[in-house]
């Protein structure tokens, strides 16, 4: 395989691992969005008075419904927010990876469990990224090499 063929390999790969990232990024939005934790707090949802209006927005993005949804930085209070911020029994320390998993199926939200398989593909996708760019400059090195060798 020459030189130009391993480059054009290492930058397809590169770029599908950044795509696969934002996709993986997007997808744990969605899930996030659609955790109902703390919707118990608001209570029910009222009944529209105008149904040619269609359906109301439900949390109504009020200052109260703000509140309690969202925390003092502006993140949603979903299960996997609660999981980052628990504290392991034993030690002085957050959760690992396996915890905050036990945590969200004990707390039984589909979403949230949901988002965290999508985090932990995304961690190993990062993972592969960094490999990619370790292979793009041992590549560039390579190719500076081979332009040094020409007369």
């Amino acid at each position: 395989m020459t030189l130009a063929q391993k480059v054009l390999m290492a930058l397809a790969a590169h770029e599908l691992s950044l795509q696969r990232i934002k996709s993986l990024t997007a997808e744990i939005g969605l899930h996030l969005g659609r955790c109902e934790n703390r919707f118990d707090l608001i209570g029910p949802k009222p009944a529209n008075p105008y149904p040619e209006l269609g359906d109301l927005p439900w949390p109504n993005g009020s200052e109260e419904h703000w509140r309690i949804l969202y925390d003092e930085k502006g993140q949603r209070r979903t299960h996997m927010w609660e999981a980052f911020r628990s504290w392991s029994d034993e030690e002085d320390r957050g959760l690992n990876d396996d915890e905050v998993s036990a945590y969200l199926l004990r707390q039984g939200c589909v979403h949230c469990t949901r988002a965290w398989y999508f985090v932990r593909e995304r961690k190993k996708e990062r993972r592969d990224l960094g490999n990619f760019r370790r292979s793009l400059r041992a590549l560039g090195k390579s190719a500076i090499k081979a332009l040094d060798s020409l007369p």
